[in-house]
């Protein structure tokens, strides 16, 4: 797993357990100069299929299939994204204080209930093509019609330098030998049972995900072969585990993401305590699908049992 260098307190936590870490890099690298992208992840789109390095010096070749005009033509799909959130981010950048906490007031109030799709449409200006290309090349199709800030508050607190570790071994080395403190996911069947006030969840790649594990075992690989070629055949073994987040009863999605209008409506309410009863976990948090967003809400529900 990817651990952003900006989580203090997972930092933290690995520097208390010491435990030895190297570089996690986002994109390929050279391996003789890791500090050099090489950039020759595969796109594949469009029955178009080049390099991401070669897209990223001619972008029109790609955008053309998307039929995208005017003077994005000739952008990435990542420098149009960043250009139509630059507005929002000023609200925020450079901040300290009581005037970081206005700035992020003021993103709250002006786009709180809106969903990224509205955004991209009504205040970057951007035509269905161009949000399609940048869906589809951005990986953030199935984040449109969900809330804008899920997205921002993702950009906004992990800067595109932050360096990223991972756990020689596995992440799983943090939790050996310690302490815990189970948190219950509050999803799926469950959640009639319990609060009514729920996170709405994301099912990422829902086609695949609703595979048995046989028809998963078939497409997955026909899927590599379309980007990679046959050549990969020699690689497979069919001897494998599948594991579809939809289907698992502790799971049934990626991760919890908001609605539109459900960070002031809804989520003030998801951390409240009742009664003796704590809640905690990634989900009630800020940083949904991040260790920090879990070590944030075990300090807050510590706190809140030690303190009342």
């Amino acid at each position: 797993m990817r651990l952003p260098e900006s989580h203090p307190l997972l930092m933290a936590l690995l520097k208390k357990f010491d435990l030895p870490r190297q570089e996690f890099y986002l994109v390929d690298v050279d391996p003789d100069d890791p500090a050099r992208k090489t950039n020759r992840t595969w796109i594949h789109v469009n029955g178009l299929h080049e390099r991401r390095a070669d897209y990223e010096k001619n972008p029109e070749r790609v955008n053309d299939t998307f039929k995208v005009t005017g003077e994005n033509r000739k952008k990435t799909a990542a420098a149009i994204l960043a250009d139509a959130l630059e507005p929002v981010h000023r609200l925020i950048r450079g901040k300290e204080g009581t005037a970081l906490v206005d700035g992020w007031a003021e993103v709250l109030e002006k786009y709180g209930h809106w969903s990224m799709y509205r955004y991209l449409t009504e205040v970057a200006g951007l035509d269905t093509r161009t949000i399609y290309l940048v869906g589809t090349i951005q990986n953030l199709t199935s984040r449109l019609h969900l809330s804008f800030l899920h997205s921002f508050l993702s950009s906004a607190l992990i800067d595109p330098r932050t360096k990223f570790w991972e756990i020689k071994g596995g992440t799983a080395q943090v939790f050996e030998g310690g302490e815990a403190i189970i948190t219950v996911p509050f999803y799926g069947r469950q959640r009639r049972r319990h609060r009514a006030r729920l996170l709405q969840l994301v099912r990422r790649r829902p086609q695949v995900g609703r595979l048995r594990r046989r028809g998963t075992l078939s497409v997955c690989p026909r899927r590599v072969q379309a980007v990679f070629g046959r050549r990969c055949e020699v690689f497979f073994t069919a001897k494998c585990q599948t594991q579809s987040w939809m289907r698992d009863h502790y799971a049934y999605g990626e991760a919890s993401v908001l609605l539109p209008g459900q960070h002031t409506e809804l989520f003030p309410d998801i951390p409240t305590s009742e009664g003796p009863l704590h809640f905690a976990g990634d989900h009630t948090s800020i940083k949904p699908a991040w260790i920090e967003g879990a070590l944030e809400s075990a300090v807050r529900s510590a706190m809140k049992v030690h303190t009342g």
